[in-house]
């Protein structure tokens, strides 16, 4: 009995680590951060670190609700790569995080497999996001031969435009309801389904949360 109960809690683990990896994959916001080295010459590095935190963020704190999480990566988003981010993608990974670990936790972890096999692997984002970079940066060209008073490059947070964002399949409803007390023990580390067109991106201002980090 005891041995299946830790096999149960196993396969939570697994499948949330797994759901944290291939939301961080499929999210355009990210992977353009990574492929545009907003994070410095370690930004590959950054992003494995990056879905570690997050999945402990989970482990740490108990009941976490989308908004808890939204501000945690956009701080992290913000310190790691200098990108701050609205174009309403961050909030969707959050809602879909905590719909994912909620599933885990109450075993549902076969709805999660099916959810996260609807998200594009990280080649065909990283396509999407670097021919949006190039556009983009086609056009920031000519807008900087015709007006040169931008503001300095000092201590200047990346905005990112126009990006395309491939968010992942919203998870079945029954994930709404959050589980009281009780907590998955997780740990390893490692992480788009619809093509939507940001309006534009504003920053984020983050608000300080009691929750660890």
């Amino acid at each position: 009995m005891a041995a299946s109960l830790q096999q149960q809690q196993q396969d939570q683990q697994r499948v949330f680590r797994e759901s944290v990896c291939k939301l961080m994959d499929g999210w355009a916001a990210l992977q353009l951060a990574v492929e545009q080295g907003f994070g410095g010459v370690h930004s590959q590095q950054k992003e494995i670190w990056f879905c570690e935190v997050i999945y402990q963020f989970f482990q740490d704190n108990a009941g976490l609700d989308p908004l808890e999480v939204e501000d945690f990566i956009s701080e992290l988003m913000n310190n790691e790569f200098e990108t701050m981010v609205e174009d309403g993608s961050l909030q969707h990974i959050a809602k879909v995080l905590c719909q994912y670990f909620n599933l885990c936790a109450q075993g549902k972890t076969t709805e999660v497999v099916n959810e996260l096999e609807k998200i594009p692997d990280r080649n065909k984002v990283r396509e999407v996001v670097t021919m949006s970079a190039a556009t983009a940066n086609a056009e920031n060209e000519q807008s900087d031969d015709s007006d040169e008073s931008g503001a300095s490059d000092d201590n200047r947070t990346t905005q990112i435009e126009g990006a395309s964002t491939l968010t992942p399949h919203t998870a079945p409803s029954s994930a709404q309801s959050h589980t009281n007390d009780e907590e998955m023990e997780i740990d390893g580390s490692e992480m788009e389904h619809r093509q939507e067109e940001a309006d534009g991106w504003s920053v984020v201002k983050t608000k300080k949360s009691n929750k660890k980090k």
